[in-house]
């Protein structure tokens, strides 16, 4: 049931002169997953309701995954 097209990104980092760096995210390759949330709830911080929601996400085995790359469907960012 992998219906979901997922891109998977790798961050970029380049030295932005005062020694930190910006960080830019580049497309590694786009994917088919299996996107199923787990888990969701609300709190109260700093007078906001502060929305959290999990999912499990599955994707066929690959080599090249590393824990820094994030997964991406239009504007929503799985880390």
């Amino acid at each position: 049931a992998m219906r979901e097209r997922l891109a998977l990104e790798q961050p970029v980092r380049t030295a932005d002169g005062a020694g930190g760096a910006t960080v830019t995210w580049q497309a590694v390759a786009d994917l088919w997953a299996h996107v199923r949330p787990i888990s969701g709830g609300e709190r109260l911080a700093h007078d906001q309701v502060a929305g959290r929601l999990t999912h499990e996400v599955w994707i066929r085995h690959r080599t090249d995954i590393a824990p820094a790359m994030r997964l991406t469907q239009g504007a929503r960012v799985y880390e």
